[in-house]
């Protein structure tokens, strides 16, 4: 009879276990990958919606501010308009101040500029980031937002003393025009703003969404939205069309209207609580995907260790179960030979 030792087999089961071993850990380390691009895919999602909702509360507060700004800004064109002609039932006197090429001096006009500058509230008190500026084609009258010691200004002197130049030169070109975008400034660069915060131009919600999605919220506390508005429709207040029989612009004295308020004063004052809760939301998932891709890995380990354990314990019990000296055959036979 043909004696068999079992470490042939031992080796093939050895070999068996190891092979299995693998598999089982490739088709372990397969499993938990796909969970976690799942729950990656899945918690992208979500912040994707909270990132929508909040851009979404952000331009519905641009809305709101633009729709009572318009009405506000016609508000104060009106009053304007009718306390200027209160103050000069002959309009040609005005017109005479307007024509030599200044508008300063303690005339009624000034007060009246004045007046209308410090005392009208848009949201808030009259600040840099919350107030009225009035303006011509050619240059701004008093204003808040680049003080000077002059009742007037020209346009330049305006553009440079905006942290946000762009957008300063901007304002000037789409002042004279029905636009339906956005029109802001950035007077000062925002303390809270990111380090990468600069300069940018930004006629689109488009091109602010960018900001948001970039920065947040603090890279937008700079901002204020502007709505000009003209005291008059076609001409200026003494008459003379904008346009000449030949369709020509003229050069004459519009004055503009531009109410301005700050985007973030706005958010933080009417939405906090809101924009608050969003955020909330916003960490809990990115502590969640945290926790969740954490325990995952844990179990991935988890599971390796206990195949590792196993197999040892495979691997004894064969070493034992196959050990050299138990041998299959006949051991009388083997004395013979």
């Amino acid at each position: 009879m043909i004696k068999m030792c079992n470490a042939k087999t031992h080796r093939y089961f050895t070999a068996f276990v190891i092979f299995a071993f693998i598999i089982s850990c490739a088709y372990s380390f397969i499993a938990f990958h796909a969970q976690i691009v799942t729950l990656n895919q899945n918690k992208d999602l979500i912040e994707e919606d909270f990132d929508n909702i909040s851009w979404h509360l952000v331009f519905s507060c641009i809305e709101s501010i633009q729709r009572t700004q318009k009405i506000q800004s016609k508000l104060v064109a009106t009053q304007l308009k009718n306390d200027i002609e209160n103050a000069y039932p002959n309009l040609n006197e005005l017109q005479s101040i307007f024509e030599s090429g200044t508008h300063a001096g303690s005339t009624p006009f000034s007060k009246i500029v004045l007046n209308t500058v410090h005392n009208t509230k848009v949201y808030f008190e009259p600040s840099a980031r919350n107030g009225v500026m009035i303006g011509f084609n050619d240059k701004v009258l008093h204003n808040l937002i680049v003080p000077t010691k002059q009742f007037e200004t020209d346009w330049d002197t305006f553009v440079k003393g905006n942290y946000n130049k762009l957008l300063a030169e901007n304002l000037i070109k789409e002042v004279t025009q029905d636009r339906k975008g956005i029109i802001l400034l950035e007077p000062e660069r925002p303390s809270r703003a990111h380090r990468s915060h600069f300069p940018r131009k930004i006629t689109t919600m488009d091109d602010l969404r960018a900001v948001f999605e970039e920065e947040g919220l603090d890279g937008l506390s700079g901002y204020v939205i502007v709505t000009p508005t003209f005291i008059t429709d076609d001409g200026d207040i003494f008459g003379t069309l904008d346009y000449n029989a030949e369709g020509i612009k003229t050069n004459n004295h519009k004055i503009i209207v531009m109410t301005y308020a700050s985007l973030t004063d706005f958010i933080y004052n009417y939405q906090r609580r809101t924009l608050a809760y969003v955020e909330h939301m916003k960490t809990h998932n990115k502590n969640s995907r945290e926790r969740d891709v954490r325990n995952i890995y844990y179990q991935s380990i988890q599971t390796i260790v206990i195949h590792f354990i196993l197999i040892i314990c495979i691997f004894v019990f064969s070493r034992y179960l196959f050990h050299g000296d138990i041998c299959v055959g006949d051991d009388r036979e083997g004395e013979d030979v």
